[in-house]
């Protein structure tokens, strides 16, 4: 079974996820693309 978060994550979260034996796939943002992202979040 697969999960999707399409969501921005705080340092640990995928070190947490992935110590409980669970995969995790990721991608660091660029400092325009996290920009974007977090008004998203914001508003």
């Amino acid at each position: 079974m697969k999960f999707y978060y399409n969501k921005l994550v705080r340092d640990n979260i995928i070190g947490n996820i992935e110590r409980k034996g669970h995969i995790c796939e990721y991608r660091k943002l660029s400092n325009e693309e996290y920009r974007q992202e977090l008004d998203k979040k914001l508003l």
